[in-house]
């Protein structure tokens, strides 16, 4: 639980910080993205929601935070269900104005149900030139890698961003 407190204080610090200064300091860009995630172990399947906060800030290349949140359930023949946290810090390599991959390591928290697990995760974003359905101006697909002891997760991501 103690890790669970010091994951959410970092992610809400950082959210806070990037949301707070103004945008021309670093060249930063907001956004929200909400996915479909489908998760596969050995151990089964599950799918679920995600709602990710994505800051785009230039160090010495693009970068791209990745913070977010998404409810799954417990093995199977339970009824509880536990959240699922990730922070990562992904290079925003762009190809074109319309199309970027982000790359990077992050961790990810399974409260109550583990501890901190480390990521690898990627995404391959197109930056619409108009809103989508009036809405979204990125649509992407991702991929991340949970390395949890003697189980590889494998997530697979498809969602739109505003």
């Amino acid at each position: 639980m103690r890790k669970f407190f010091k994951l959410a204080s970092l992610t809400v610090l950082l959210s806070l910080v990037t949301a707070t200064l103004p945008a021309a300091s670093f060249g930063m860009d907001h956004s929200l993205r909400l996915a479909q995630i489908s998760v596969f172990q050995k151990d089964g399947d599950t799918f679920s929601g995600m709602l990710t906060y994505n800051p785009g800030f230039h160090l010495l290349i693009p970068m791209r935070g990745d913070f977010g949140a998404s409810l799954f359930k417990s093995a199977a023949g339970t009824k509880s269900k536990f959240v699922v946290l990730n922070a990562k810090l992904m290079a925003d390599l762009k190809f074109s104005d319309s199309l970027s991959w982000e790359v990077g390591p992050g961790v990810q928290h399974w409260i109550d149900n583990g501890d901190l697990k480390l990521i690898v995760g990627t995404n391959l974003v197109h930056h619409t030139k108009s809103r989508f359905l009036g809405i979204a101006d990125q649509l992407f697909v991702g991929y991340n890698a949970v390395i949890i002891k003697n189980l590889l997760t494998h997530e697979i991501l498809v969602g739109f961003g505003i």
